[in-house]
């Protein structure tokens, strides 16, 4: 879980370092769309720092809005999947093995948050 917490705060950082760098080099072509990039990162980050924080306090609604967005984040695999199969007919081994691997961890981290809601205090 402390793993957990520290990688999503490394992913807010690198969202808010990656946000602002896309946002400056697309000043030089759209100022609106570098601008609209730059702030869309920097509040995805602020959140994720904020969830990261929740998590490492150990903090009940921050392990309800992981289980949310996992369960989230594997509907949304579900249905590309289902649509790369659908439009494109098949997919490559390397693309099953992703999926299934991320299925994967997504199902333990799922597991692992729903079953251990003792550790976490409101």
């Amino acid at each position: 879980m402390t793993a957990y917490a520290v990688l999503l705060g490394a992913g807010a950082g690198l969202m808010a370092i990656g946000g602002m760098i896309g946002g400056i080099l697309a000043l030089g072509d759209d100022v609106a769309a570098g601008l609209v990039l730059m702030a869309v990162s920097s509040v995805l980050a602020i959140l994720y720092f904020l969830l990261a924080r929740g998590l490492w306090n150990m903090r009940n609604w921050a392990r309800i809005i992981i289980i949310i967005f996992q369960i989230l984040g594997v509907l949304i695999s579900l249905l590309q999947i289902s649509l790369k199969i659908v439009i494109g007919g098949s997919i490559s081994a390397i693309e099953l093995t992703a999926f299934i691997f991320g299925l994967a961890m997504a199902g333990y981290v799922i597991y692992w948050f729903a079953s251990h809601g003792e550790y976490f205090r409101e």
